[in-house]
């Protein structure tokens, strides 16, 4: 029925042309996808992956990513060359004069897109479920932050604890709170 219907006698060689091709596109994809799967589960196998998602707000995706992107964490000699590489630490926008109210400070974004977007995910998420991030986000309010300035804060943290969690080689525990 489909053969009688899909074109007119006369496109039925071009039709059946393209939808080789279609096919063939359809198996190579379905090919790359499970090699991807593969790399993925190879990078969730390991003690630091299960340390890494003892944070709460990191799942499987956000510690693959992380894992992936961030490669051998002992390449950065500290935690700044790693907030560099993220893209999450602050610059300043402003015209022409430093410390007036022209001056303005916002994330440089000129890292690593994945692992910011792996932070600013576990950093949404951490809101609610991480006590350490909340109380972060509490404090930068209270300071008179913007929500998303605040929130890009929260992003900074979570790659903090994510550092202390890989370099420290331990699992996940809440800050003590601030007295």
């Amino acid at each position: 029925m489909a053969k009688d219907t899909i074109a007119p006698p006369e496109l039925a060689a071009q039709i059946g042309f393209e939808m080789e091709l279609r096919i063939a596109q359809h198996d190579l994809l379905e090919q790359q996808i499970a090699q991807a799967e593969a790399q993925v589960a190879g990078l969730l196998d390991g003690e630091l992956a299960r340390r890494l998602q003892t944070i709460p707000g990191v799942g499987p995706a956000i510690c693959a990513t992380l894992i992936a992107e961030i490669g051998d964490i002992h390449r950065f000699n500290d935690f700044d060359q790693l907030v560099a590489y993220a893209g999450v630490h602050p610059a300043e926008k402003s015209s022409g004069q430093k410390g007036g109210p022209e001056t303005s400070w916002h994330m440089a974004k000129t890292g690593n897109a994945y692992v910011r977007a792996a932070l600013y995910r576990m950093s949404v998420v951490g809101l609610q479920h991480n006590p350490t991030i909340a109380a972060h986000y509490a404090r930068k309010r209270a300071e008179g932050k913007t929500k998303m300035n605040a929130l890009g804060h929260c992003m900074k943290k979570s790659l903090a604890i994510v550092w202390g969690i890989w370099r420290g080689g331990h699992d996940f525990t809440p800050e003590p709170p601030i007295a």
